[in-house]
């Protein structure tokens, strides 16, 4: 191909523009040879162009041709400038004919390069219209401009690549001296690299990390690890490199300085950044795959697996295991247990069981990680309710044990069949699991635990009969063992629910002859005894029982049977018994924690009828003494007050957005989170949020309460209004799961009822609909709630079946066997209610005498009930003032009004006591403890005791201790612990 090109000289040019515009005739002629010619030419140049795009990819390229091809570029340049035919020469030459033939062409304004794909395109040719001729006909000579910006990149690369070179050969010469200057080396890297240079998509030259390797060597050779780190750092930030480049630079001892070094067990003291360091290092992509790994790799990954995962770091630990997953090759995994660890901590349940079944079955675990692991597994098919592959866990766990030696834990066994029960409360269910689990027993080392959970889950289900057949089988089994003082314990609770106390009593004494020590099982198999004594006994009863099981049996007070007393006093709005009583436990060793506080909390709520804003008050005064005696269930306590005696809309979203401000967002999980988010959902009216966020949490299988179950049936019935489906299918769903649904049945009753009331049926429909639905929940095993009766009865009182509304509820709570000791307030608000209007002295004096004997404190609306009637009786006695009966009716009216504002002065003297009272006693328990802690011993606790004025419960000082605070507040109180004491 020649070098050269014959070109026309500018005046043969201009004589042929002048032919072919001199007249019409030379025109056509004119046009036609322009034309050829330059298509022509537009031919050779493209010829030329793809030429020097051809030598220039080629590696050639770099060496002796580069000449040539620079010459040949030289000559398309002159030719693009002198060629007439390319679209800036013709505007150069007709534009200012056409235009302004004495105005001097505008310079060509160049954009932005175009690709020669898009101006290919048909669509988008433009057309050639005056108005777009100049920017259309610029625009294309950008083409020849993009291949000289090419080119410029390509000469830009050709000199970083002979730079590239001249570092590597400068930093070998600097390490292959007789005496290798190796700070000097670096330092010249660190100038030459750290200034970004450019390379194409090969990366950098393999001459310069053959030498940065050897210098990174080099640094470690001298305990430079953060240099050689710092060395690979560079390399990796020019794009991916070979795997064997990068084992050149090392990486292991890279690794294992500054993360893994001898001596560290304690992988969650290291430091989270080295680690993640470290990590990234192992983790490093390569242009190709990885392939299998060397064993010391192997092995430093799982160390990064088990670092990270002790340092919440589970997305690294997700990614280390899978680094190593893909370099297995056939060789068996690692790591494993760390890989269920970390999907454990995230949350990610579902994939557990996948990693056990394929993966952990593979491994050969000694016995503490086989008992952690296959317990992570557990929960989490647990919290799936996946009984059915927590059982297969189970199988797959035994033999594993059998293969390799191991014990399966009686703890798995125990958490299945007790979720089981208590998930659908269904004795034929758990009995099959049982047959189904029992050959895999073996393996366990207490398989009598497990025969005791199931005679618990009998006796709790009132069938003695299946819970000695069990027992039984035991026998035959095993021998008696002290362990089994726990079973004796249930069959005394079985006692305990058939109210015969004097058998439980004996059982007890049994127990001790058999195992004479071990406080600490009796305290905890008294606990549900007691609470069973306390349902149906009065507070003196009450103290004698548990002051012959403390003499007798030596109880430890543990904070279950504390909390219980807490109620039992509350209850009896014995204030100063709790004083006693908490002083007494603090003493026992017992320490009071927010488990305490939040029974005297609830009690002030439910028996004193504390307000919001006095509920508040005592919380935040708790929490000034001490952060551990409030938690978020004391949050939860106030929540449910602020939703249930706030006034208004307002008020209510204002407080619980107040009590949000004080969640502590480490303990906001799971089934406190959820209340938190409803309840606030519920207070701005948005149902389908509420019933939403229930939902959610019942397929995350977050731990439900009926607080839940209450506002979402709550949330159903205002949303759905007549139709009841959906909430009938809550609580049947939440029945089933082993929620107490009796609130929610409540719930659904009273807004039937209301709709009735509303549409003006009939009185004596309404009763009758009412006891019929009674029935038909009765039928179905769910219990009708003396708020449902309350209600209904409320409904009638209303529409002036005054007489209808006694009777129904005298009918219904002897139904219920409703004692008169458990009428609250609402009650008795509506039976005085309906009194009044039949004029019933004595059933006016009977609500007053409830009150009293219950301790309720009246509230406004009982008064006003009074007040009012008082006022229409004085008013007909004006006009009629000498009628016996009207004087009597006001007598009675006016007898009872004072009777009630002297209640509610002493409620409101009452409760400033009790908020008093409750911070003595918080305060009180936590300088015992202090003290306790001080000492260390019972000697320097009674001699400090001493200095302040208090005595030990322990000596014959005891009882005059407790007459000393109030003698005639507890009588009996300072009996039982006079006796504790002596």
């Amino acid at each position: 191909m020649p070098t050269t090109l014959p070109v026309p000289s500018k005046g043969a040019l201009r004589a042929l523009r002048k032919l072919a515009l001199g007249t019409s005739c030379t025109i056509a002629l004119g046009a036609g040879l322009l034309t050829e010619d330059r298509r022509r030419r537009i031919h050779s140049a493209r010829e030329v162009h793809e030429n020097a795009k051809r030598l220039k990819s080629s590696r050639k390229y770099h060496s002796a041709g580069t000449t040539s091809l620079e010459a040949l570029e030289g000559q398309a340049q002159r030719y693009r400038d002198e060629a007439f035919w390319l679209p800036s020469n013709v505007l150069k030459s007709t534009a200012s004919v056409a235009l302004s033939p004495t105005a001097t062409a505008d310079p060509p304004k160049f954009e932005a390069p175009v690709e020669k794909e898009e101006l290919a395109k048909p669509s988008e040719v433009p057309k050639y219209t005056p108005s777009q001729m100049k920017t259309t006909r610029i625009a294309v000579q950008n083409v020849p401009r993009s291949w000289e910006f090419r080119n410029t990149g390509v000469v830009e690369y050709r000199q970083s690549h002979i730079r590239q070179l001249k570092i590597a050969s400068d930093v070998t010469m600097l390490l292959e001296q007789d005496s290798p200057d190796v700070e000097r080396a670096v330092q010249l890297f660190f100038e030459a690299l750290e200034e970004r240079l450019s390379v194409d998509k090969s990366g950098l030259a393999q001459e310069l990390i053959q030498a940065s390797a050897r210098l990174s060597e080099d640094c470690q050779r001298l305990s430079m690890f953060t240099t050689s780190s710092r060395i690979l750092d560079i390399i990796l930030s020019y794009g991916l490199v070979a795997e064997e480049n990068f084992n050149t630079f090392q990486p292991l001892k890279i690794i294992q300085a500054l993360v893994l070094k001898e001596g560290i067990t304690d992988y969650s003291l290291l430091d989270p950044e080295l680690l993640q360091k470290a990590c990234s290092i192992y983790l490093t992509k390569f242009k190709e795959k990885p392939k299998s790994m060397s064993v010391e790799m192997r092995s430093i990954g799982g160390k990064l697996c088990q670092a990270t995962c002790l340092q919440g770091l589970f997305d690294l630990t997700f990614a280390l295991f899978s680094r190593l997953e893909n370099c297995r090759a056939g060789k068996p995994p690692i790591a494993v247990d760390y890989l269920i660890k970390a999907t454990h901590g995230k949350g990610h349940h579902k994939k557990i069981l996948r990693h056990f079944q394929k993966l952990y079955t593979q491994t050969s675990p000694d016995q503490v990680q086989f008992f952690q692991v296959t317990g992570l597994v557990i929960d989490s098919m647990l919290i799936l309710g996946r009984l059915d592959d927590a059982e297969k866990v189970l199988v797959t766990a035994s033999q594993m044990a059998e293969t390799g030696g191991l014990d399966t834990s009686t703890t798995w066994f125990l958490r299945v069949l007790g979720d089981e029960y208590r998930t659908h409360r269904d004795l034929v269910r758990l009995q099959g699991r049982f047959r189904r689990l029992q050959p895999l027993f073996s393996h366990t080392r207490h398989p009598q635990a497990l025969y005791g959970a199931m005679i618990q889950y009998c006796i709790e289900a009132r069938d003695e009969e299946l819970a000695t057949s069990y027992y039984s089988e035991l026998r035959e089994l095993n021998d008696r063992r002290p362990n089994d003082l726990r079973i004796y314990g249930h069959f005394a609770l079985g006692k305990a629910y058939r109210g015969d106390w004097d058998g439980v009593k004996e059982d007890f004494h049994e127990m001790k002859q058999a195992v004479p020590e071990d406080d600490g099982v009796y305290s905890a198999m008294f606990t549900p005894i007691l609470k069973e004594f306390t349902k149906s006994h009065s507070v003196d009863e009450i103290e004698d029982f548990i002051q012959y099981f403390i003499v007798n049996f030596h109880l430890k007070t543990t904070t279950h049977i504390l909390n219980a007393m807490i109620d039992v006093y509350s209850k009896a709005h014995e204030v100063d018994a709790i004083t006693r009583w908490v002083f007494y436990a603090t003493t026992d060793g017992c320490a009071v924690d927010s488990k305490t506080f939040n029974a005297i909390l609830r009690n002030c709520v439910s028996i004193f009828q504390f307000t919001f804003d006095e509920t508040y008050r005592l919380y935040c005064l708790a929490r000034n003494l001490g952060a551990d005696l409030v938690n978020n269930d004391s949050l939860n306590i106030l929540r449910g007050v602020a939703v249930s005696r706030s006034p208004n809309e307002n008020t209510r979203i204002e407080r619980l957005q107040r009590l949000k401000n004080h969640d502590d967002w480490v303990e906001v999980s799971g089934s406190n989170e959820v209340y938190r988010a409803m309840t606030i959902t519920s207070a701005e009216k948005n149902d389908i949020a509420v019933l939403k966020i229930y939902k959610d949490a019942g397929r995350d299988h977050v731990w439900l309460q009926p607080k839940h179950l209450d506002l979402a049936v709550r949330a159903s019935l205002r949303l759905h209004g007549e139709n009841v489906a959906e909430a009938a299918r809550l609580i049947r769903d939440a029945q089933g799961n082993g929620i107490d649904v009796i609130n929610a049945v409540a719930s659904v009753f009273v807004h039937q009822m209301s709709d009735l009331y509303q549409d003006g049926s009939d009185m004596e429909r309404l009763a009758e609909l009412a006891e019929r639905t009674m029935s038909s929940f009765e039928a179905n095993g769910l219990k009708v709630s003396q708020k449902a009766i309350t209600h209904t009865a409320s409904l009638l009182q209303r529409r002036g079946k005054f007489r209808m509304a006694i009777d129904l509820w005298d009918s219904m709570s002897r139904r219920l066997n409703i004692p008169t000791s458990k009428f609250d307030l609402a009650t008795l608000t509506t039976l005085l209610q309906a009194y009044i209007q039949l004029k019933d002295g004595n059933g006016i004096r009977w609500v007053i005498s409830v009150l009293s004997v219950n301790k309720l404190s009246p509230d406004s609306q009982l008064k006003g009930t009074l007040k009012e009637a008082r006022r229409e009786a004085g008013k007909r006695l004006e006009q009629n003032p000498y009628s016996e009966r009207l004087h009597e009716w006001w007598d009675i009216l006016n007898e009872a009004h004072e009777e009630v504002k002297e209640m509610r002065r002493q409620a409101l003297l009452t409760k400033e006591q009790v908020t008093f009272k409750v911070i003595k006693i918080m305060e009180t328990a936590i300088e015992d403890q202090a003290r306790k802690e001080r000492t260390g011993n019972g000697d320097d606790l009674k001699e400090q005791g001493q200095q302040d004025g208090l005595e030990s419960s322990y000596n014959s000082q005891a009882e005059g201790h407790w007459m000393e605070l109030d003698v005639e507040s507890s009588p009996v109180s300072k009996r039982l612990v006079g006796a504790i004491g002596g």
